[in-house]
């Protein structure tokens, strides 16, 4: 299942497939609480333009329980909502349900209440467009994930102010320029995992990486542990860090790492994926707001693949969902549309 803080850019997610109208979106939000005389942050808010000058401003709380939601957490964040005069409309989400009391309670007060829980039911009985169609994991059993991978690797930091030569491990502490643990890549471990996948990448349409593609596709790999791998490839390259910002400590200075050099052998790994649906539904009257089908791609970053439904439609959005470092614990103001600028 994914993280709490996942669930919540998914619940953005949600959003931008439901209101495709929408002039922004952002996931961890700052609004003014006015009794309280600051900002302060709201999950998720879509900016909606309705008739000129009229801009509507949805704010939507998530909470992630074992319990379903009483009457004193729905109240606490109405109350929290209620001070924020910018906000229109009101939708508290859970994934856990309700009680009574809260749903009447929300009720009273104009408070929509959001479900996000699996979704087991058939499409058609809240999809209309798919009129035919039966659970949706009928459709999307599981997915073949395919990664290009290092392994067996060594890795190469080049300074060019220091020797050639060095000590570093995996959790030995990286910088930025004004000598403060850097905010991305904290360690070298952390580091070495993004600078290989971005090789990867590049490397993933060469000559020899593509060859060996075909040849696992035509005959087949060995396979352990349900995963199927292909033969490998002895090779080398060099990834360009300057513009990262990165600086080891040696001895009582900064250097900075330029770039870094990668040795080991490329292997294409491939397994199968068991997809995760959710839906959003409407407590009180169970008509969905979004489905979304969320796929583990199981690379080093966390990346996750996620598609997404609507409806009153029978297109289906595909999505990355892939928080940085710094959104593991906290989002803060990540915008996921702006004004024309999808950021996906």
């Amino acid at each position: 299942m994914p993280t709490h803080m996942e669930l919540q850019y998914l619940l953005g997610l949600c959003c931008l497939r439901r209101f495709p109208a929408a002039d922004e979106i952002t996931v961890g939000d700052m609004v003014l609480d006015v009794a309280a005389k600051k900002v302060r942050d709201v999950d998720v808010t879509v900016t909606i333009p309705e008739q000129a000058p009229v801009i509507a401003l949805r704010a939507f709380e998530l909470k992630d329980e074992a319990a379903p939601l009483d009457v004193a957490t729905v109240e606490q964040l109405y109350r929290k909502l209620q001070d924020m005069p910018q906000i229109n409309e009101r939708v508290i989400v859970s994934t856990s349900g309700f009680t009574d009391g809260a749903s009447a309670k929300a009720q009273a007060h104009g408070v929509q209440l959001l479900h996000m829980k699996p979704w087991t039911a058939a499409m058609r009985e809240q999809f209309s467009e798919f009129r035919e169609a039966g659970p949706v994991t009928e459709f999307f059993r599981e997915f073949l994930s395919t990664l290009l991978i290092w392994k067996d690797w060594k890795l190469h930091f080049v300074t060019p102010s220091h020797p050639e030569y060095f000590e570093w491990q995996f959790d030995t502490t990286l910088f930025d320029a004004d000598g403060k643990v850097h905010s991305r890549f904290p360690t070298c471990g952390e580091f070495g995992d993004d600078v290989m996948m971005r090789s990867t990448e590049r490397l993933i349409h060469s000559e020899g990486a593509q060859k060996l593609f075909q040849e696992m596709k035509l005959r087949g790999g060995p396979e352990l542990d349900g995963v199927q791998r292909s033969s490998s490839l002895p090779s080398e390259d060099e990834v360009a860090t300057t513009e990262d910002g990165v600086f080891l400590r040696l001895g009582s200075s900064l250097t900075q790492i330029t770039s870094v050099g990668i040795s080991g052998d490329l292997v294409w790994e491939s397994r199968k994926r068991v997809p995760e649906p959710y839906i959003l539904e409407d407590y009180s009257t169970g008509k969905a707001f979004a489905g979304a089908i969320v796929v583990d791609l199981a690379k080093p970053t966390g990346e996750m693949l996620t598609l997404l439904f609507a409806p009153d439609s029978r297109d289906v959005e595909v999505h990355r969902l892939l928080l940085e470092r710094k959104h593991k614990n906290q989002i803060r103001q990540l915008k996921i549309l702006q004004k024309g600028s999808l950021q996906r």
